[in-house]
């Protein structure tokens, strides 16, 4: 599983008159450089932050995404806390935005939005992210992994197989996106490089990704992204309807191509791919 999120990290600035803002915790836990910072404390819980508030920035070069909320304390006191998440540059943050926000929302819905739980489940809150899983704490699972999936399909743009000698067999995409010069790539990529090595092709905007099975090419386009999980989804989706279709038409195997079926069988499959 590729690592694209380096830190989970909470901050608190208590209601108090005399209090100052800290770091809570996080995990992994900071370096000593940068627990002894005020840099990253200044930008995860910057001085006027507002409640329910997004704050996005740059921290060593890589994205810096921070959720703002309020916990009461008692009836007049409120602290004002940040959930933040250190994310490698390259990945599309705008997909963490709202699993940020649907975290927050669901542990209060489900009375778990504490102080002492964001402390003690840590972890296991920067792995549910980290590996876009759903989120378990005190007995009380929280979904996130299809909110991830609905998430990146929209960038999913086109799904187009072919068997080996580059003839399509089945095409389906979002919009007029094989419309054009690009699907004429695609259609003359496939039809010479059965055997290339070559497994990617960038164009017009967009990323097309290329798979190989025993009888049949896949292609899947995708928006222009040098996110590492988006591309490593993508592959893993491709890779896995090529072996679906190959053990449902074993008639590949003698030669025989029943467009019809792979058709149906590709529609059915990548209704939920694509958006």
């Amino acid at each position: 599983m590729t690592i694209c999120l380096y830190k989970s990290i909470i901050s608190k600035l208590g209601g108090d008159i005399d209090s100052n803002p800290e770091i809570l915790t996080a995990f992994p836990p900071l370096l000593e450089s940068e627990d002894s910072s005020n840099e990253l404390l200044s930008l995860c819980l910057p001085i006027g932050s507002k409640e329910n508030a997004i704050i996005k920035t740059k921290y060593k070069k890589n994205t810096l995404l921070s959720y703002i909320f309020s916990l009461e304390k008692s009836e007049h006191r409120h602290d004002l806390f940040s959930f933040s998440i250190l994310i490698e540059k390259f990945i599309d943050s705008e997909i963490y935005q709202p699993i940020i926000e649907n975290l927050i929302y669901s542990l209060k819905e489900n009375d778990l939005l504490t102080e002492e739980i964001l402390q003690n489940y840590q972890n296991e809150i920067y792995e549910s992210l980290n590996e876009e899983k759903d989120l378990k704490i005190e007995g009380i699972s929280i979904e996130l992994s299809a909110l991830f999936k609905e998430l990146r399909k929209d960038k999913l743009k086109a799904l187009t197989i072919f068997d080996k000698g580059g003839v399509p067999l089945s095409s389906t995409s979002s919009g007029d996106v094989l419309k054009g010069g690009l699907f004429f790539a695609i259609l003359q990529f496939c039809k010479e490089s059965f055997n290339t090595e070559l497994t990617q092709l960038k164009m017009e905007g967009f990323t097309i990704i290329f798979k190989r099975s025993k009888n049949l090419i896949g292609s899947v386009v995708i928006e222009d992204s040098k996110d590492p999980k988006q591309m490593e989804e993508a592959e893993e989706g491709l890779t896995e309807l090529l072996n679906y279709l190959e053990n449902l038409c074993t008639e590949l195997n003698e030669g025989y191509i029943d467009e019809e079926k792979i058709k149906y069988l590709v529609e059915q499959y990548s209704t939920n791919l694509i958006s």
